[in-house]
């Protein structure tokens, strides 16, 4: 008696996500410097230069002071950029997660290291 087995063909379940937006590829320092030249800087070179007085030169909150002009302009999409720059704290991410989910804090290139460090590595994918 002879048992053959039948040749099992995986079923290939590839998404296709697309290249990375060059913007994610960027360093912080070359994503402001991008933002502000093209057109999405609202702080000039003065109000930028008091801002890093004003706070020991915390990079950080330039960003967040672009970010609030941005808004101020009603300009959301660029508020969103600007406030990717900030290392935001765990918890603001996690809120961010349950109100927009995981695709939007990917694509606005979120950093969320320590969001993982605090609610572990699967953190972005679970549903709350």
């Amino acid at each position: 008696m002879s048992t053959q087995t039948a040749a099992i063909t995986p079923t290939a379940h590839k998404s296709t996500i697309g290249p990375t937006p060059a913007w994610l590829t960027m360093s912080k320092e070359e994503r402001a410097a991008w933002l502000r030249h093209n057109g999405k800087g609202f702080l000039s070179r003065e109000e930028q230069e008091a801002q890093l007085r004003r706070h020991h030169g915390d990079i950080e909150m330039v960003y967040y002071a672009e970010a609030w002009k941005a808004h101020e302009a009603k300009n959301h999409e660029t508020v969103w950029q600007w406030l990717s720059l900030i290392v935001a704290p765990a918890y603001a991410l996690k809120s961010l997660q349950r109100r927009r989910g995981a695709d939007f804090i990917r694509a606005v290139g979120f950093d969320t290291t320590e969001a993982d460090e605090a609610y572990g590595p699967g953190w972005l994918e679970e549903v709350s």
